[in-house]
């Protein structure tokens, strides 16, 4: 049962980050940082506080962050961040499985654009990784 909670705060989440990317290209820091804080209350709730839970969780989140500096912030920390929290709220084969069908889907409106020749046009993620935690929730 408590899967299906933190697989819904996900979705009202990243539903209201990717109309925030959208509409301003930035991500609300005081949103995610209180999503964070109530996912650590979850996993509390849930017994499942032990921090090698909490940090194999955060490793996607982790690894999209550390892509973000290597890349300088062609991926914004906001999306690594948002990854954090998805992870925290589900886990990581989801956020892993979510991360795969978000990338994808992105590379396909990457392609669009090239071929529309509209290559310097700023790609919000956030919305691709709606887009891919809808996907998977139809078959959860």
């Amino acid at each position: 049962m408590y899967e299906k909670i933190g697989y819904c705060v996900v979705l009202i989440t990243v539903g209201f980050l990717a109309w925030q990317d959208i509409k301003t290209r930035k991500i609300s820091i005081l949103g995610l940082i209180l999503s964070g804080i109530i996912a650590i209350f979850y996993l509390f709730v849930q017994g499942k506080l032990g921090i090698i839970h909490i940090l194999n969780c955060m490793l996607p989140g982790m690894l999209l962050l550390v892509l973000s500096l290597i890349s300088g912030e062609k991926i914004g920390y906001g999306d690594g961040a948002t990854v954090l929290i998805v992870g925290l709220w589900t886990n990581m084969e989801f956020c892993i499985m979510t991360l795969i069908i978000a990338f994808f889907l992105t590379g396909c409106y990457a392609a669009i654009l090239l071929f529309k020749k509209r290559k310097e046009e700023k790609i919000p993620f956030i919305p691709f990784l709606l887009s891919a935690v809808e996907v998977l929730l139809f078959f959860v």
